[in-house]
């Protein structure tokens, strides 16, 4: 199974989600064998890379991560030695473009997406909107958070 992860660039307390992420993580780990795709733009693609990255090391050693970005400069790559890991490299295009490729991308490749995304317009809304567009089965994590926004 190929699971990606749509989400808000900024996420500024990590605590708030990463307990919600972990459970839903876990949930869709059937086999131990699934593959794991992250654009790494974004805090909650980041957030979801530590929890199956600890998850990797310790439980599933069998899952795949496949990071796909347009550059390796990309700010959260610095930190990690991704020798074990895929990184698949786009061709440069404009800031938003590039972002919005890169995730329609992944997301048609996919056949589960993990999101939060609240109805704030931005890239990760727009394709939440494609996930539903296209009928790729989906959870939208912000359903924990409803009182903070409206989907």
């Amino acid at each position: 199974m190929n699971i990606s992860f749509c989400g808000h660039f900024h996420i500024y307390d990590e605590s708030i989600i990463y307990d919600y992420l972990k459970e839903e993580i876990e949930k869709v780990i059937v086999n131990g064998d699934e593959n794991f795709y992250f654009n790494m733009f974004s805090d909650f693609d980041f957030i979801a890379y530590c929890i199956i990255d600890k998850l990797k090391n310790t439980k599933y050693p069998n899952i795949k991560i496949i990071i796909i970005t347009d550059h390796v400069d990309n700010e959260r790559l610095k930190y990690r030695d991704y020798d074990n890991y895929n990184v698949l490299l786009l061709e440069n295009d404009e800031i938003n473009r590039r972002r919005l490729k890169v995730m329609k991308n992944i997301t048609d490749n996919s056949d589960y997406v993990i999101c939060f995304v609240s109805n704030v317009i931005c890239v990760s809304y727009k394709i939440y909107n494609y996930i539903k567009k296209k009928n790729i089965k989906y959870t939208n994590l912000n359903k924990h958070f409803y009182h903070m926004f409206k989907e």
